[in-house]
């Protein structure tokens, strides 16, 4: 069995060493741009054994913030009913 990278998150510190943080005082989390390969991360895995992983169940908030934000370019195009409809369904997940 391979092993390869689904995920990584990096985050940026001031010559300090100080994080760069959101207004609310967490840490702010970046990604690799879509599309982008970073050769050099592919090594992690580089000979990692299997039984030193598990299953995550990692929240996957992230990919429904960005699909919210996708649908919220097209939110104006939408029936008044339905936009209650969806706005209510997108409160009930907190989004």
């Amino acid at each position: 069995m391979i092993i390869n990278i689904l995920d990584i998150k990096f985050y940026k510190c001031d010559e300090d060493g100080n994080e760069v943080t959101n207004k609310d005082g967490t840490v702010k989390e970046f990604r690799i741009k879509e599309g982008y390969r970073y050769k050099p991360l592919e090594y992690l895995c580089e000979d990692m054994e299997e039984d030193i992983i598990e299953e995550s169940e990692e929240d996957l908030g992230w990919r429904y913030k960005k699909a919210y934000h996708i649908l919220m370019e097209h939110f104006d195009s939408l029936p008044d009913d339905v936009k209650e409809d969806v706005h209510e369904k997108l409160n009930e997940l907190s989004l």
